[in-house]
């Protein structure tokens, strides 16, 4: 590495410093989603510290929909179960009759679920937390009791996250990345090649390129040692990178030869 990319890496880590004090260990959510037909989706994620129940449901991967007020946001659809964000109450005609996404929420150690009135984007969820969610009339009927050890084995496995500053404040530039193998130049006796690679901070994807071919190396990483397959004779090779804010960078052109 160059002392001038050294350098840039240093300037880095000090502005992560001053934007960042350390990584924020993820919380572990159960989410269960009860639907008008009776159909009931359980789920657990991972989310970084300071998370709202909507982060967690957004994380889900089922369609929702939002109406942002300034006192909290609304869900007004998950899937196709609810109301358009430009009318977000079709389904209140009067008060004895009004139908919207309800908020339940299980702490750890509990026995039943709670009416929560803060609403999705004020609850700051926590680590064993499960949210209910269930369309029906304001705190009348809550979704089927699940416990977060009911839930836990759907979890993905616990990560680190970096706060969103981590991703947005520290950089004016595109991110960096190094590699580190193979060197330019280099020859190899086998197809199987290994790449190793370093960027600038931790990245949403690395990705190679050889011969005009991209292949994924790895997600939400900042190092990568990984092997790929080369053709027989003359490969050319880049590492590409992609924050979580949607800029890439890539590396320099990499030329190595595959004898067989």
């Amino acid at each position: 590495m160059s002392n001038i990319k050294l350098m840039k890496k240093i300037l880095l880590f000090a502005l992560l410093a001053i934007f960042v004090s350390s990584p924020v260990l993820a919380a572990r959510v159960g989410v269960v989603t009860t639907f008008p037909d009776g159909r009931t989706i359980t789920t657990c994620v991972s989310v970084p510290k300071d998370a709202t129940a909507k982060d967690a449901l957004n994380i889900t991967g089922m369609r929702t929909e939002w109406k942002i007020y300034p006192f909290g946001d609304a869900l007004t659809r998950i899937e196709d179960v609810g109301c358009p964000e430009s009318d977000p109450f079709c389904e209140c005609k009067s008060m004895e009759c009004c139908l919207f996404w309800n908020l339940w929420i299980l702490k750890p150690g509990e026995k039943e679920w709670k009416f929560s009135p803060a609403g999705y984007s004020n609850y700051i969820v926590e680590d064993r937390d499960v949210i209910g969610n269930i369309w029906a009339g304001d705190a009348t009927k809550s979704p089927p009791l699940k416990e977060f050890s009911q839930l836990e084995s759907l979890c993905p496995k616990m990560k680190t996250f970096r706060s969103s500053k981590y991703y947005g404040m520290h950089m004016c530039e595109s991110p960096t990345v190094d590699v580190i193998a193979p060197k330019n130049g280099s020859i190899f006796e086998s197809r199987r090649v290994t790449v190793e690679a370093d960027s600038s901070h931790t990245m949403k994807r690395i990705t190679a390129i050889i011969n005009n071919i991209k292949k994924i190396l790895c997600t939400d990483c900042d190092l990568i040692t990984k092997e790929i397959t080369a053709s027989i004779g003359n490969n050319k090779l880049q590492v590409q990178v992609e924050d979580y804010i949607g800029r890439k960078g890539i590396s320099d052109l990499i030329e190595f030869l595959v004898k067989r």
